[in-house]
């Protein structure tokens, strides 16, 4: 073969040169690009998803809030609250009302850590911003229960109770203990506002309950100029300064943001979200802001990305490797061809044997290194597909588990409007039994009127026996008077003719004193009959009123456990009305969780299926250099 058709010539190796350098740079920086890019995505999905928790959390606060605003009985203690003085810390009529509350919400407080494992707080004010009850403190105050001021720093409170277009409030709020996430809502009669009720959350805790996997670090940081509303945050060992505009709040791991959170970082995420790569990790800052919109706070999230750039070096490693073993192939193959042109004529044969040998041995060596770099890119490609595969069947999936969230939330939903329903029942059974105790106590009152109908009864019964013994006082007299008129006869009998007259006198007034006698027996007769017929009525009517009280004690007393029953079941249906809507916004809240999840795993599809893309060109490249080294098989041979 002639040897002018190997040789190449010195433009040609350049060429290559220049061509195999620029394809490296590709590749290098494109690897950079794509994580860099990927990492960027992510942070900004993680601040989104924090963003979105806060707003779920102040709003399932604000519903709840709401709920107990019209609990039974609510209104009621604050008008007892309203009887007194409101601007009083130490107000009898407020402490009548926080006992009425206490008593009011101790079942639902009870149930509701019972379903949820944790207390719910609950904090009802009186205006303009006062204390009037902290539900899940024992005692008010340290001084004892008393109603507390709040006006110097819960803006909040002054905003609901002094604005009337402001109905309802939620966001985080600075309290004494630092950041909260609150929901407030009033409570108003038909005339004005009597006060509000907030659930709140503690967001240090809720911000740290965000860390999904050891990989990740989160820090909490408030601006300093809050130390003086944050009383509990002023110990500058637990909670120290950073710089003099920040206090550090929380963090899940110290040594981690000690050496990456600086006041510069703080500052600068003031106005808007910062990522950045900082060595083997990405930092990202991100401002918190209250319910008002005014930025408070800094929230920091930084995730270790070491496993990532030790497969980005990987990857760079292989293609320098790869590029490098082509470029040493081409400069050997043109120091070689220099090499030959210098020598003798005469050694030109035995020259184009060694340079043909060489050139076996370059190609050989140069097959070797792009079948393992073919075998990487393979592998490459082989992992991009299967985690393409994994990420499709991960949004399916995800997808069915958000159709279930929703399939769940209606029959929570229905559930609850059985609860409802079955509210509506034992309503109507506490008005009938209302009206059967009223029935009763009507009853009752005509057993009382009963029982003195018979005490006139024993009055007449008494006027009888007097009527009675006057009787025997008439019969007295006339028993006396028949004597009278007895001796009045003999006396008549012994004045002879003189004493005629006066005989048909006495014989007149004995005839009507035994008439007398004998009406006086009748009567008595009479009144003795009467006395024990009404004897024997007042018995009866006795025996009846004693049967009728025990007949109506005991109706009183199974209307008054009805009642109390019905009450119970009011208040358990109530208890389940209020766990079902937990469960409700529960529910609620991992479909959005669920969504951005499947969001996340779309992005991630995105991102393997570029990755994909990627390591296709690089295998079309690599095929190109095959055919290269086909080629130069080809000429060698």
């Amino acid at each position: 073969m002639n040897l002018a058709l190997v040789i190449l010539t010195k433009r040609e190796n350049a060429i290559a040169l220049v061509g195999g350098i620029t394809f490296f740079i590709f590749l290098f920086f494109s690897v950079s690009f794509f994580s860099n890019w990927a990492l960027e995505i992510s942070g900004k999905q993680k601040i989104d998803n924090i963003y979105k928790s806060i707003d779920h959390a102040a709003e399932a606060n604000l519903e709840q809030a709401v709920g107990f605003a019209s609990f039974p009985g609510v209104i009621d203690s604050y008008n007892r609250a309203h009887e007194g003085d409101i601007s009083s810390s130490s107000s009898e009529q407020s402490q009548v009302a926080r006992e009425q509350l206490r008593r009011i919400f101790d079942e639902y407080l009870v149930t509701s850590k019972k379903v949820l494992g944790k207390s719910t707080r609950i904090h009802f004010h009186l205006p303009p911003a006062r204390s009037l009850v902290r539900l899940w403190r024992e005692v008010q105050t340290k001084n004892g229960d008393l109603s507390d001021d709040l006006s110097a720093f819960r803006f909040t409170i002054l905003d609901l109770n002094g604005k009337k277009s402001v109905k309802n409030i939620k966001g985080i709020e600075v309290g004494r203990g630092g950041f909260a996430i609150r929901g407030i809502a009033p409570i108003s009669n038909y005339r004005k506002k009597l006060g509000s009720v907030e659930v709140l959350t503690s967001f240090t805790k809720f911000f740290n309950d965000i860390k999904s996997n050891h990989l990740e670090t989160l820090g909490l940081y408030m601006n300093s100029e809050y130390l003086k509303i944050a009383t509990k945050l002023q110990n500058v060992k637990k909670y120290p300064l950073v710089g003099t505009e920040f206090v550090q709040v929380s963090t899940t791991d110290k040594l981690v943001t000690s050496a990456l959170v600086n006041s510069a970082l703080l500052t600068e995420a003031k106005d808007g979200n910062v990522i950045k790569n900082i060595g083997d990790k990405e930092v990202v800052a991100f401002p918190i802001k209250d319910y008002m919109g005014t930025q408070i706070g800094i929230g920091i999230y930084i995730l270790n990305v070491t496993h990532q750039f030790r497969a980005i070096w990987l990857m760079r490693i292989a293609y320098f490797i790869g590029i490098s073993g082509f470029i040493l192939t081409v400069f050997w193959l043109t120091w070689s061809i220099e090499q030959m042109h210098k020598k003798h004529a005469l050694k030109l044969e035995k020259s184009h044997h060694e340079l043909e040998n060489k050139v076996k041995d370059i190609v050989m060596r140069l097959g070797q290194n792009y079948q393992e770099i073919n075998s990487a890119v393979e592998s490459l490609d082989d992992s991009s597909n299967l985690l393409s595969q994994s990420s499709t069947t991960q949004a399916s999936s995800t997808d069915e588990a958000v159709a279930a969230m929703e399939e769940i939330s209606q029959m929570i939903q229905q559930t609850n409007e059985y609860g409802k329903q079955t509210m509506g029942v034992a309503a109507e059974a506490s008005e009938q039994v209302a009206q059967g105790l009223e029935v009763m106590k009507k009853l009752q009152e005509s057993m009382k009127s009963i029982k003195e109908t018979k005490k006139e009864l024993t009055l007449i019964v008494d006027l009888i026996h007097n009527i009675s013994s006057k009787t025997k006082i008439i019969n007295n007299i006339v028993v006396k008077t028949e004597l009278l008129s007895f001796n009045a006869s003999i006396e008549a009998a012994r004045a002879a003719e003189y004493g005629k007259g006066f005989a048909v006198v006495a014989a007149e007034v004995g005839s009507l004193a035994r008439l007398s006698g004998k009406s006086s027996t009748d009567i008595e007769k009479l009144l003795k009959d009467g006395v024990i017929n009404v004897e024997q009525g007042i018995g009866i009517i006795e025996e009846k009123i004693v049967d009728g009280e025990k007949v109506v004690d005991e109706c009183l007393v199974v209307f008054n456990k009805i009642e109390q029953f019905n009450s119970t079941l009011s208040a358990n249906i109530n208890s389940i009305s209020v766990a079902t809507n937990e469960q409700t916004k529960g529910v609620e809240q991992t479909s959005v969780a669920m969504n951005d999840i499947s969001k996340s795993t779309r992005d991630n599809l995105k991102i393997t299926t570029a990755t994909a893309e990627l390591a296709k060109k690089v295998k079309s490249e690599m095929a190109s250099l095959n055919e290269t080294i086909e080629k130069l098989k080809q000429i060698n041979s």
